[in-house]
């Protein structure tokens, strides 16, 4: 959770305003900040209240990339700017063959670095996934290992 996210959380459950929380905040102050016992842990009601009204702990994902887009991205250069009027005017002198190698090539290249690309972006997801993060808390007295989604 983020600063302001603590923040709020603790404001809504102790309903008065709160302190800035930052990474690296002793167990022990956050513990009398949020008024939680360490023997008991959080309430179930106030863990189904929070996931309520935050949403699961989780990071959020990335939106798939269309291919559409990872095929155009690949004429943003100015090289292919370049390749495309060389194009145009091998055309306009008339040699054809010469304007089709050069944009046959321009083609080849934009559907293999697209290719490579989105196999780039497979891997990275796949390497994401067993990274998935193991969470242990006390919840009612008792340990607890609640499940959390993973990105992809």
């Amino acid at each position: 959770m983020t600063e302001t996210a603590l923040r709020r959380e603790a404001e809504w459950r102790t309903g008065r305003p709160t302190v800035s929380i930052r990474s690296g905040t002793p167990a022990e102050q956050l513990l009398r900040h949020f008024e939680l016992d360490p023997q008991r842990g959080l309430p179930a009601t106030e863990v189904q209240r929070a996931q309520a009204r935050h949403g699961p702990n989780a990071r959020p994902r990335a939106p798939p990339k269309p291919i559409w887009r990872t095929f155009a991205k690949r004429f943003k250069s100015p090289l292919i700017y370049i390749r495309f009027v060389a194009t145009v005017l091998a055309v306009a002198l008339g040699h054809r063959g010469d304007a089709g190698v050069i944009l046959t090539v321009v083609l080849l290249n934009a559907l293999i670095g697209s290719f490579q690309e989105g196999r780039a972006e497979r891997s990275m997801a796949a390497l994401r996934r067993p990274a998935a993060l193991r969470v242990h808390v006390l919840r009612r007295a008792r340990p607890d290992c609640p499940s959390t989604p993973t990105p992809s």
